[in-house]
């Protein structure tokens, strides 16, 4: 039983259920369908009926209740349904987890570049640079080549670290800015 539609009467589609009598499913011997007992009401007389399906008659003191088994594999089946119905949504849930980081990963990945291209542009200065402060920028760029390094092997950034880069490029955007006037 993989569906809902196999613990369910063929007539009404409503499921079965053990403990309401009239949605507890009887068996028509004469064609072998199974439906609840409101359904058979509802399409009998006093004696006979017509199964909807064949449109073979049955005998309303031929239609049996269904085994205890059958109940018992109905419940189960029910519960395994909401399993499968829980650990699917368990599933999705993760899907979007995972888009969510690989989206992260591409943004933390992008701020990663701009921040190398700001430490090129740095070295850059630096270069032209022989003044007083050269071996404190070295100092800086040095710590800066650590974080980007420790952030290229760590894929999941947070929002500290990058703010924490942030501030470190804004004070080496003033250095280089002092040394930019200091240069011209």
């Amino acid at each position: 039983m993989d569906s809902e539609d196999d613990i369910s009467c063929e007539i009404c589609l409503e499921q079965y259920d053990s403990n309401e009598d009239m949605r507890y499913p009887y068996n028509l011997d004469e064609c072998g369908h199974t439906m609840c007992k409101s359904c058979i009401t509802s399409l009998s007389n006093r004696s006979q009926g017509t199964c909807p399906m064949f449109r073979t008659i049955f005998k309303i003191k031929k239609i049996k209740k269904e085994s205890r088994a059958f109940i018992k594999l109905i419940e189960s089946s029910r519960s395994k349904i909401q399993q499968f119905n829980q650990l699917n949504k368990y599933l999705n849930a993760s899907k979007q987890y995972v888009e969510k980081s690989k989206k992260q990963y591409i943004i933390d990945h992008e701020k990663i570049t701009q921040l190398e291209k700001k430490l090129q542009y740095c070295e850059r200065l630096l270069d032209k640079e022989d003044k007083i402060g050269y071996k404190d920028n070295l100092k800086i760029i040095s710590r800066y080549r650590q974080q980007i390094q420790f952030l290229n092997n760590d894929n999941d950034l947070s929002n500290n670290k990058i703010k924490t880069l942030q501030q470190i490029i804004r004070y080496q955007n003033n250095n280089v800015q002092c040394y930019e006037n200091k240069i011209r």
